[in-house]
């Protein structure tokens, strides 16, 4: 596989300010003064709905998922037009994101262009960085077709790490985008009715075109960790992966839903022949077998969404689904799983305001409890499966949340700032150790507050920081009154951690270029072991041999 590898990765830079994705190019430096020697004009592909496109115009759709910690979904692409190569102007042609925050990591790109041969040789990100594409990756993509008056359907692209670089490919299974537009962008779902163009790709996907089965072997993007009663920890990642780790540490893939989607939570399902259920990006729900195969769960009224959370009641009657839309995060139940009737519990908003800054929506299990906050209300509950009802209380002192760690336990901590959303130094850190009970301030060490305490089974409270050289981890055994530093490791809780009743905490981190690794602590933090990474070995030592 890492043979002629150097042709296929993209290079990368900073142009217009824009951040590169990953490392500096060399290779780059020749791409910049081309694209910039020159005039350029940029033509923005026309909206198929707006009738300002002539009878010379096609349609063309395409949708890129992401399969890195760097970037999410893409907002704009930018092609070139073989046609124009005489021109002694430089032309760029541009597609927009038209299914906008629905998903993380998925992008879908529709709009009209002037007929011709174009190839893809920019993508951009909503958070300033871009990525570049080289030579030899565009001649693996190759170009594609626009016919006037028809639709050329691209199906899906897909662009992941492999290691410290990134490359893009055609992706062997999806092959249309009919269905992301039904999800993403019903509005334009009249458009797939135009006539199919009679060539899409100007040649078969190549066999060197590896960026989905790269990415579906290095998923970048566990979450959703879960102990079942047997001490096996499962979790999702994107590509549809499911992850499974033995009580002796060591990780494999359980299963795939056979979907490019992400799996971002599960849930036991100790029923039948059944394991857990699993929930991701696009409307993802399935279950998963003793054998690791996976089976479509019938939605009943659940809204389409990112399913981020998932849990039930110990006797399975009740299921509880966390749905995330592009403006809120809600809470739904149902007295069935398959086919449910859902019930609308709680939903709050995640825009971000001008004054408040941004706004977090959480969500957690708990023994016989499932747990639910918001900036935008301040309340801290909990549901309560056996008795069906809600119990909680204010933030303390009703400070703004801006971080929540639940769980295990029936324990919660929180992270709080003032007004305006300012935190850091004006941030303050609580515990109570029942949802609705008191709260107690941990007065840990940090003079500035990165994020909330973490109650541990052993009675342990755990807090990080990383702000002005106090980094690491601070500890304490007496339920705040005085605190050890058990570590300076600054990744530990960089990201996101999860505490398990039996087998420990996990800390999924995303290192320098994007690269994760899981490293799991059994004695409360104080020392951690490396389990899973994203890297290959053998090709980062010739990557960097190349530089």
């Amino acid at each position: 596989m890492a043979t002629g590898l150097g042709s296929i990765l993209l290079a990368r830079g900073n142009p217009d300010g824009r951040q590169p994705v990953g490392i500096l190019s060399k290779l780059l430096v020749v791409a910049l003064l081309l694209m910039l020697g020159g005039c350029n004009t940029v033509h923005y592909a026309k909206d198929p709905l707006k009738g300002r496109s002539t009878a010379q115009d096609g349609t063309v759709l395409v949708s890129i998922t992401v399969n890195t910690g760097e970037v999410a979904a893409f907002s704009t692409i930018v092609l070139t037009r073989d046609q124009d190569s005489k021109s002694p102007m430089s032309k760029t042609y541009t597609l927009t994101n038209i299914g906008g925050t629905m998903s993380r990591d998925t992008a879908l790109f529709l709009g009209d262009l002037p007929a011709g041969d174009y190839r893809l040789i920019r993508l951009l990100a909503p958070n300033n960085k871009y990525i570049e594409l080289s030579f030899g990756q565009g001649e693996i993509i190759g170009a594609f077709k626009v016919e006037s008056g028809k639709l050329t359907d691209l199906g899906r692209m897909v662009l992941t790490a492999i290691n410290i670089k990134v490359i893009l490919g055609r992706s062997p299974t999806v092959l249309d985008n009919r269905q992301l537009v039904t999800d993403l962008a019903p509005t334009y779902t009249s458009i797939l009715n135009r006539p199919a163009a009679s060539q899409t790709w100007a040649f078969p996907r190549k066999e060197q075109d590896i960026a989905e089965d790269y990415a579906k072997v290095y998923p970048i993007g566990t979450a959703g960790l879960t102990e079942l009663a047997s001490g096996e920890v499962v979790g999702g990642s994107r590509m549809g992966t499911v992850l499974a780790r033995n009580t002796e540490g060591r990780w494999r893939v359980l299963a795939r839903t056979g979907r490019l989607d992400a799996v971002m939570a599960t849930s036991s399902y100790a029923k039948g022949d059944n394991l857990i259920v699993v929930g991701g990006d696009l409307g993802t729900l399935m279950r998963i077998d003793k054998t690791g195969k996976a089976y479509p769960i019938a939605r009943g009224n659940l809204p389409f969404g990112a399913y981020i959370f998932v849990d039930h009641a110990a006797d399975y009657s009740a299921w509880v689904v966390g749905v995330q839309t592009d403006k809120t995060a809600s809470l739904y139940v149902s007295p069935t799983l398959e086919n449910g009737a859902w019930t609308l519990m709680k939903t709050d908003t995640i825009l971000p305001s001008a004054w408040s800054g941004g706004r977090g929506v959480w969500m957690w299990a708990a023994p016989g409890l499932v747990g639910f906050a918001s900036t935008e209300k301040g309340q801290v509950e909990c549901y309560d499966y056996k008795g069906k009802r809600w119990q909680g209380a204010q933030a303390p002192d009703g400070r703004r949340l801006i971080g929540l760690a639940g769980g295990p336990g029936q324990g919660v901590g929180v992270l709080t700032g003032g007004a305006g959303g300012l935190a850091g130094v004006f941030a303050k850190t609580h515990y109570t150790l029942k949802c609705g009970g008191p709260w107690t301030e941990t007065h840990s060490p940090y003079k500035v507050k990165m994020s909330p305490p973490v109650l541990l089974p052993s009675g342990s409270i755990i807090e990080g920081g990383g702000a002005f050289g106090d980094k690491g981890l601070y500890r304490s055994a007496d339920r705040g009154q005085t605190w050890n530093k058990v570590t300076s490791d600054v990744t530990i809780f960089n990201d996101r951690l999860w505490v398990m009743p039996k087998a420990g905490m996990f800390a999924v981190s995303s290192g320098t270029l994007g690269i994760e690794s899981v490293e799991r602590s059994a004695d409360d933090g104080q020392t951690w072991k490396l389990e899973l990474t994203s890297i290959n070995r053998q090709l980062l030592d010739k990557q960097l041999k190349r530089k």
